[in-house]
């Protein structure tokens, strides 16, 4: 299952503190640490919703994290998984997508884990290494293994989830492409759906998008992606065991970045490792005839080319459908 990292916000606070209690009671228990009211002053006294994102199945909030990205340095300030959608491998995910962040940038990734708390094995068995420790906490970093391909695109500044005040920077980049094959309009209802979906709305199939966007040097975003469960028809269409795979939806670069850039290229790879991280063994894509330009970019990076499904969107509007193994 893929989890969406949703940034949070201010009224996100209580919501947050009371999973963040629920999930830490045991360990604190445990060690005799456990107040709830200490629990609470702690998150609330340095909560950040720039920093914090909220972890997303369905539709709910089932856990967060808060990660502070400085230069040369990452630093896991919160991770929690609420305890009944425990066991069935959503913190690894979370925490691979995490490292993979950190690996974009050539970036250690450094946290602190409670002493006798489960969360040390977690975090040892995913390759963070112990540097110190005091009465109460251990201390620890996983260094990058190695720089992904995005590191290596100099037009990029950098590969990042989406955040909220990036929709409106890639309304631009939508309008760009979001329009009717014939008259050359602007699709406004279109890109408002997209929009609502960046947002965390479900699509008409009630799935929910986690997104990737590459930035410029000013951060600002210049191209998008977006992942999910794969869409009913493109599953049957494709025979391939759906759970086992993720879907590409809105794949949109800026005009002046594409073409001999790498942009999309670099996009994808990321997307690659965040889909890795979430177990899936490939991806399926399709593209209609308003974006046949692009078509060459899945030919060269897919894997299979599994024809047109027909009437995709709409009579006579066929969809091109691909499939890449991870």
């Amino acid at each position: 299952m893929l989890v969406a990292f949703m940034q949070s916000q201010e009224s996100d606070l209580e919501q947050l503190v009371g999973m963040r209690i629920v999930a830490m009671r045991e360990s604190l228990e445990r060690v005799g640490r456990f107040d709830a009211r200490r629990a609470r002053e702690r998150f609330t006294s340095t909560f950040n919703p720039e920093t914090c994102y909220r972890i997303v199945a369905d539709g709910r909030t089932i856990g967060f994290f808060s990660l502070d990205r400085h230069p040369g340095v990452h630093t896991l300030r919160h991770l929690y998984i609420h305890p009944l959608w425990q066991g069935r491998g959503i913190g690894a995910q979370v925490l691979k997508r995490i490292l993979a962040d950190a690996s974009r940038r050539g970036c250690p990734v450094n946290l602190a884990a409670l002493r006798e708390s489960d969360a040390n094995r977690f975090y040892r068995d995913h390759g963070f290494e112990q540097t110190s420790e005091e009465d109460w906490d251990i201390f620890y970093t996983c260094r990058p293994k190695s720089i992904t391909p995005a590191l290596l695109n100099s037009k990029l500044g950098n590969i990042r989830w989406l955040c909220r005040a990036d929709i409106q920077h890639l309304d631009v980049v939508l309008r760009q492409h979001v329009r009717d094959l014939h008259s050359g309009q602007v699709v406004e209802s279109e890109i408002a759906a997209i929009k609502t979906y960046m947002a965390g709305a479900a699509d008409d199939e009630g799935r929910y998008r986690s997104y990737l966007v590459a930035c410029d040097s000013t951060n600002i975003p210049i191209a998008c992606m977006g992942l999910s469960r794969p869409d009913s028809r493109m599953s049957a269409h494709v025979l391939l065991n759906a759970p086992d795979y993720l879907e590409l939806l809105n794949v949109f670069v800026h005009r002046d970045f594409m073409r001999t850039k790498g942009i999309g290229r670099s996009l994808l790879a990321a997307v690659v490792e965040e889909a890795k991280a979430a177990r899936a063994i490939g991806l399926l894509v399709n593209s209609g005839p308003r974006y046949l330009s692009s078509w060459g970019f899945y030919d060269r990076i897919f894997d299979a080319d599994h024809g047109m499904l027909v009437d995709y969107y709409g009579t006579g509007r066929h969809a091109k459908v691909w499939s890449k193994l991870l």
